[in-house]
């Protein structure tokens, strides 16, 4: 895909961005490779391939959901100033 000078000027325009005129072929040449590059990867099928956390397989341990600990929520209320109906309540600070 080619970007013309014109596409150039205008997503600087949009970006609020001002460019030099001898930097647009420049700008066209790099921002046509990306989109090549763009549309290289569209075309490769991913449909098989499994999805990762992270691409370092070492980082993508995973661990069970599991409950660990046990229900403190009764330790928490007690050192609650004021509370109501198990809900905490606090001083109004806004009118």
């Amino acid at each position: 895909m080619s970007i013309s000078s014109k596409n150039v000027e205008e997503m600087a325009r949009l970006a609020r961005i001002s460019i030099n005129s001898k930097d647009i072929p420049s700008y066209c040449e790099q921002l046509s490779k990306i989109l090549n590059f763009m549309n290289e990867m569209q075309s490769i099928d991913t449909d098989t391939i499994e999805p990762l956390a992270h691409p370092i397989e070492e980082i993508n341990a995973t661990r069970a959901d599991v409950v660990t600990e046990a229900d403190t929520r009764q330790n928490a209320h007690q050192y609650a100033n004021h509370m109501l109906d198990n809900f905490y309540t606090v001083p109004q600070v806004i009118d």
